[in-house]
């Protein structure tokens, strides 16, 4: 079904599902075997970043490296960005943020200014929330460095390319050339915000190990105002009725992460009326 109608879905080697063996399908294909009308593919899908013990959930806004310790993207944009740019590098769909000592220090005047997930502690992430350096940011961090799965910390870029197996001179290259542009305060390889140009130079440095995961894919059966499910020549199917992500005609090719509660709102709004209509549509029945 995914290579039917999102091929995009195919690329992640991760998928984070919950609970494990849902999301089969099931509901698209009673509407498709009913006649229902479905979105032209490709339809939107949503990827976060992976959670698992080989990949760090934090990526930041600092300098990225891929798996040849080259720069290869704007480092000021969204998960799904972040996902889409990296299963266009070549090799394994991860990346690397390079950051140095004062990285927790660097971070306060990114806070404000950042958005989406791993890159703002969940525990302040909520809306009007105000940066606090004893957040336990600090600690997370610490903590996967200690497990030595995703990330790493060493006196010098050498040392760090060795443990992060990515060539030691691409990375010393890709440094010197960010550290470079934000001396300049422009950076004219990718674009990112000069706020957001923070130079990598105190040691010890560190590395994080991070990677994309497919969450969820988004379309369905097109529905007219009342919900009801329609055919290709716009006529409602007698009874049934789709809401939520079973429903089509709402993304596009993109999910807005940066949008939270959408999905949800969508879901219980939706529900409210196809109360109403099947209410409705029975009353005239009986009537």
């Amino acid at each position: 079904m995914l290579k039917a109608f999102c091929t995009t879905a195919t690329l992640p080697s991760l998928a984070r599902y919950y609970p494990t063996g849902n999301n089969t399908g099931d509901g698209h294909k009673m509407a498709y075997w009913a006649g229902a009308a479905f979105d032209e593919p490709n339809w939107a899908l949503s990827m976060h970043g992976r959670r698992d013990p080989e990949a760090s959930y934090y990526s930041f806004c600092y300098l990225y490296v891929n798996t040849e310790g080259k720069r290869f993207m704007n480092e000021d944009s969204s998960t799904q960005a972040k996902s889409h740019q990296l299963m266009a590098q070549q090799g394994e769909d991860i990346a690397y943020t390079i950051m140095d000592a004062d990285w927790l220090e660097n971070y306060k005047p990114t806070f404000d200014l950042v958005a989406g997930q791993a890159v703002v502690p969940l525990k302040i992430s909520n809306f009007g929330n105000v940066w606090d350096p004893e957040c336990g940011l600090r600690d997370e961090i610490e903590q996967i460095i200690q497990k030595g799965h995703c990330a790493w910390r060493a006196d010098t870029l050498d040392e760090l390319a060795e443990k992060m197996d990515v060539p030691a001179e691409e990375l010393k290259k890709s440094v010197a050339r960010y550290n470079e542009l934000c001396e300049k305060g422009e950076d004219t390889d990718f674009g990112k915000r000069k706020e957001l140009m923070i130079p990598i130079v105190k040691p010890p440095f560190i590395a994080l190990r991070w990677g994309t995961a497919l969450l969820d894919v988004f379309g369905g059966m097109l529905t007219d105002t009342k919900l009801r499910v329609i055919t290709p020549d716009n006529e409602p199917i007698p009874g049934l009725y789709a809401v939520g992500n079973a429903a089509g005609g709402f993304y596009g090719a993109d999910y807005p992460l940066l949008l939270n509660g959408n999905s949800f709102g969508r879901a219980l709004t939706w529900a409210l009326i196809v109360a109403d209509s099947i209410t409705e549509e029975f009353s005239v029945e009986k009537a």
